[in-house]
């Protein structure tokens, strides 16, 4: 009878990771408006809420850098300066949609980020820096990486834990994406895109003990 649950367990369980999606997205500027293109045939939604400061150095609240690599100029680049050594981060707050039928889990966020600039001996440098999202006021997870120079971007990969995030049908959750702790000196930084990892939401498993329950039934009915 063990192998009949097992069956079923495995089953569950090989369903619920094989419908494990990817969603790859831009952010894209045009002015004062920020857009999440690449979800349109999704049923997921990503919109923009500002961005706002933290710290000593130079910036500019509501305002944009626009990088000198015409790649860049149209993307998400707050006019926010990251100092080393200092407490100085930029805050996107973002909104997270389910827009379809079924509950799901979001496990994992990855941004494609970049530096502008930096300055001193680190100039042209990938520069370390710190990425952490929070929601609802709390700290999800942070990762330290490599910031981007000029032509590269450089990916921060963001998970949620081993029982993920899940969000209803119809429902939405807020993001704050901090970037920080940056360890040279005048560094502007910006973001081009990105992607998010959702499976559905776990009732699989509810199906398993319905499975095991009739393995178990048809193992009796044999012996009968």
């Amino acid at each position: 009878m063990k192998k009949y649950i097992t069956l079923a367990a495995l089953l569950a369980a090989g369903t619920t990771f094989a419908n494990a999606e990817t969603i790859v997205f831009g952010i894209e500027r045009s002015g004062d408006t920020i857009t999440f293109s690449g979800l349109d045939a999704t049923d997921f939604g990503l919109s923009y809420t500002n961005w706002t400061y933290n710290g000593g150095g130079n910036h500019n609240d509501g305002a944009w850098q626009t990088p000198t690599n015409a790649a860049y100029q149209n993307t998400f680049s707050p006019d926010a300066q990251l100092r080393s050594g200092q407490t100085d981060s930029w805050t996107m707050k973002f909104t997270f949609t389910n827009d379809g039928t079924e509950d799901v889990v979001l496990t994992q966020f990855a941004f494609d980020c970049y530096g502008i600039n930096g300055g001193g001996s680190d100039k042209n440098a990938a520069i370390p820096v710190t990425l952490t999202l929070g929601y609802n006021g709390e700290s999800v997870s942070s990762s330290e990486f490599n910031l981007g120079y000029a032509g590269e971007t450089n990916v921060g990969t963001i998970s949620f834990g081993e029982g993920g995030l899940e969000v209803s049908a119809g429902g939405s959750v807020e993001f704050a994406l901090t970037m920080g702790g940056a360890k040279s000196y005048n560094t502007y930084s910006g973001i081009t895109g990105g992607s998010f990892t959702t499976i559905p939401e776990p009732s699989a498993f509810g199906m398993l003990a319905g499975l095991g329950a009739l393995a178990l039934v048809a193992s009796r009915r044999r012996r009968k």
